[in-house]
C-alpha cells in the first residue's frame, strides 16, 4: 500500500484501519514531524511536547516508553513508537501503538510462587508497575522510597534499572523473613521483571532433595525469572509485540 506523505492523508488512511488493528493495541496514532497527531478513530491532536516524539525526531528509531498517562484515555499506558519514512528516506514522523498498563499488571500479578512468593515489574526509573500491593503500583518508586523495609530493595532496584540480571537475598518485603529476589531485563524496554521467593521455601525444597540435587536449587531459582517471563510472553505477547514493532521500519511512499 502506498501513502501520500502529507500528514492529513496519512491520518485519513489510518482512520480506515481501526477494524483491522492488531488487538494487542488499545489504539494507534501517527505523529508527523511537526508534532501533529492523527488517531485511528479520526481524532487529531498535538504530541510535540512528548519526550518520545523528541527522541524519535532527534534520531532514535524506536522507543518503548515507561508507563505514562495517555492523552486520549487518561489511563496509565505504555507507548511503542517507531520512526516513519517516505520513499526518499526522509523521516516524516512516527507511528505509536498504545497499550493500557492494567492488562500488563493483571498478567504479572497472576503469577504465584507459593504462599508468599510474588512477581514484580519495575520501569526504567524505578517505579513499580506491577506487584501484589495494588496501592504501590505506579505510586511507589524503589529508588527514591524512604520506607525502612525497602532499604535493601533499593540496591536491587538500581541493578534492575541498569538492565542487569541477578539475584540477591534481602530481608523480606512481605515481612515473613528473608526472600530471594531474582531479576532480569525486559527486552526492547528499560523495564525489569523480577520474582521473590521466601528463603524458607527454598530451604524446605532443598531438604527434601538428595544432597547432589540440592546443589541445583540455586541454579533452578536463578533461571526461574527468565522462564516465568517467557510464560508471560506466551500468555500476553508483550515482549513479542514490542520486538515485532522494534524490527519494523515504517515507510510512507508518495
Amino acid at each position: 500500500v502506498k501513502f501520500s506523505k502529507t500528514s492529513d492523508q496519512i491520518g485519513t488512511w489510518l482512520a480506515t484501519t481501526q477494524n483491522r488493528r492488531n488487538s494487542y493495541f488499545n489504539y494507534v496514532l501517527f505523529i508527523d514531524a511537526n508534532g501533529n497527531s492523527y488517531y485511528d478513530d479520526g481524532r487529531t491532536g498535538f504530541h510535540g511536547e512528548r519526550p518520545y516524539y523528541k527522541q524519535i525526531m532527534q534520531g532514535q528509531e524506536k522507543v518503548v516508553t515507561n508507563p505514562t498517562i495517555a492523552k486520549a484515555t487518561g489511563l496509565v499506558s505504555t507507548m511503542i513508537v517507531k520512526a516513519a519514512y517516505n520513499q526518499n528516506n526522509e523521516k516524516v514522523g512516527m507511528f505509536v501503538g498504545v497499550k493500557n498498563v492494567k492488562e500488563i499488571q493483571d498478567i504479572v500479578n497472576s503469577l504465584k510462587y507459593g504462599e508468599n512468593g510474588y512477581a514484580i515489574l519495575v520501569d526504567g526509573i524505578g517505579t513499580v508497575v506491577a506487584c501484589p500491593d495494588s496501592k504501590a503500583q505506579m505510586e511507589l518508586n524503589l529508588l527514591t522510597s524512604n520506607i525502612p523495609s525497602l532499604v535493601e530493595m533499593k540496591s536491587i532496584a538500581q541493578e534492575m534499572t541498569n538492565g542487569k540480571t541477578g539475584l540477591k537475598y534481602i530481608n523480606g518485603m512481605t515481612g515473613v523473613g528473608q526472600e530471594l529476589v531474582v531479576y532480569t531485563p525486559v527486552e526492547y524496554t528499560s523495564w525489569s521483571f523480577g520474582i521473590s521467593i521466601p528463603k524458607a521455601r527454598i530451604e524446605n525444597t532443598a531438604k527434601k532433595m538428595k544432597p547432589t540435587n540440592a546443589l541445583l536449587v540455586g541454579f533452578i531459582v536463578y533461571n526461574c525469572a527468565s522462564r516465568k517471563w517467557q510464560e508471560v510472553i506466551l500468555v500476553y505477547g508483550l515482549q513479542v509485540r514490542i520486538g515485532v514493532l522494534a524490527r519494523t521500519r515504517w515507510s510512507l511512499a508518495a
